[in-house]
């Protein structure tokens, strides 16, 4: 497993297996968790929710423009989407509202063709995706955010012809377990 990449596994599907249920996914944030900043303005959550994924460094500057309970928001929609990319905390810092940014003072960037009025009903509905995106997560819960980490990290491992053919060799039945737990989350 070494030798293929596998030696870590998701926290949150680490945390499942040890039997420990607390996962960030499944919780709700401490006001306390989003009002420190030990680390250059941001979240510690943040680094928390970040520690599986590799994140480009210049991301956590675009997240300092942004309030700590935002920074979450916008981290979580990340890895949900799995496109923890630069572009992608663009666009969600670009599309906040001016009451969450650090500094609410400074003038939005303009955009060359969109008006002010059209980029405000972007942002409205942009809030109400991210509000109800928000709503699903929470209404699924920790379980079902854990099984979408878990099949991840299954596929990554059935993606290795070596690890494949150890499986069939060794543990036929897990394997074919495996193979059915991908054919039906892709129907």
């Amino acid at each position: 497993m070494k030798a293929e990449g596998f030696t870590v596994m998701p926290a949150v599907l680490a945390d499942r297996i040890a039997g420990r249920t607390g996962s960030v996914a499944g919780r709700k944030l401490n006001q306390n968790e989003t009002s420190q900043q030990p680390l250059g303005g941001i979240c510690p959550e943040v680094f928390h929710l970040l520690q599986d994924c590799v994140a480009p460094p210049k991301m956590f500057g675009l997240l300092r423009q942004v309030l700590p309970s935002r920074q979450v928001e916008i981290v979580e929609a990340m890895i949900a989407l799995e496109r923890v990319k630069l572009n992608t905390a663009r666009v969600f810092v670009v599309l906040t509202p001016q009451s969450q940014l650090t500094n609410p003072s400074v003038p939005r960037k303009h955009f060359a063709g969109i008006a002010p009025e059209q980029f405000s009903a972007m942002e409205v509905e942009f809030a109400e995706l991210s509000r109800g995106f928000r709503n699903a997560a929470e209404r699924s819960g920790a379980w079902s955010l854990e099984l979408v980490a878990a099949r991840g990290y299954v596929n990554r491992l059935m993606e290795s012809a070596r690890v494949v053919r150890y499986l069939a060799h060794d543990f036929p039945c897990q394997l074919g377990c495996f193979q059915m737990l991908l054919e039906t989350a892709r129907n």
